[in-house]
C-alpha cells in the first residue's frame, strides 16, 4: 500500500511505496515524526516521487556532458 507524508508546517507532500520507507525518510531527512502526517495514498504503489536515495540502486548516475561541436 502506498503512503503519503505531509509536512505540518510547509504542506510539502511526498509519496512512498510503503510505511517503512516513509518513516525512514522522515527520520533521516525530515526532522522527526512530529513534523509530518502519514496517510495512505490512493492508487498504485509508485516508484516515482521517492527521494533518489530511496530508489533501488540509489541515486541515478549523472551523465557526463557530451557536447559535440559541429
Amino acid at each position: 500500500m502506498a503512503y503519503k507524508i505531509t509536512h505540518r508546517t510547509t504542506g510539502r507532500e511526498l509519496r512512498f511505496p510503503n510505511r517503512a520507507a516513509a518513516e525512514s525518510y522522515i527520520e533521516r531527512h525530515g526532522g522527526g515524526l512530529g513534523n509530518w502526517d502519514i496517510t495512505t495514498a490512493p492508487g498504485r504503489d509508485p516508484a516515482w516521487g521517492l527521494p533518489a536515495a530511496m530508489l533501488p540502486g540509489g541515486a541515478p548516475k549523472r551523465r557526463a556532458n557530451r557536447r559535440t561541436h559541429g
